[in-house]
């Protein structure tokens, strides 16, 4: 089985502890039937993709890297609320997400695709599937 986790929530970084739960959540799934493969955004210090504890991670770019700080740190709401003009990342980081999954789905042959989160990933991950002739079960 290959699975493809799309989630805005990940570490950046070995030993990054902002934030773990969606790592914890992955790395439990990883054996010899399963592969993992994680998409998150990407920000500045991070790998565009590494393997980490046997999950293969790809990070989406989404705008300069500078101002690529939506998903870290705190959450997006949260940085919304503290900067409206972060709004205007918004449709980049959909849009940066949803054709890293395409991409991501034209590459590799997935079993499932999981949005983490309805909203982001489920609005990008559908999106994609759209796109495709015969996409993967997104859950």
């Amino acid at each position: 089985m290959k699975l493809l986790v799309v989630t805005s929530t990940f570490p950046r970084w070995r030993g990054d502890t902002d934030p773990t739960f969606v790592f914890e959540l992955r790395a439990r799934l990883v054996d010899d039937n399963t592969e993992v493969h994680v998409l998150a955004p990407h920000t500045r210090g991070a790998q565009a993709s590494e393997l980490m504890d046997g999950l293969v991670v790809h990070r989406f770019r989404y705008f300069f890297e500078r101002w690529e700080h939506l998903a870290y740190t705190t959450g997006i709401l949260d940085k919304l609320r503290v900067n409206p003009l972060n709004y205007l990342l918004v449709p980049f980081f959909l849009g940066g997400m949803a054709l890293a999954v395409y991409r991501l789905l034209k590459k590799e042959a997935f079993s499932v695709v999981h949005a983490h989160w309805l909203i982001p990933q489920g609005v990008a991950c559908a999106a994609a599937s759209n796109l495709m002739h015969d996409p993967p079960p997104l859950v």
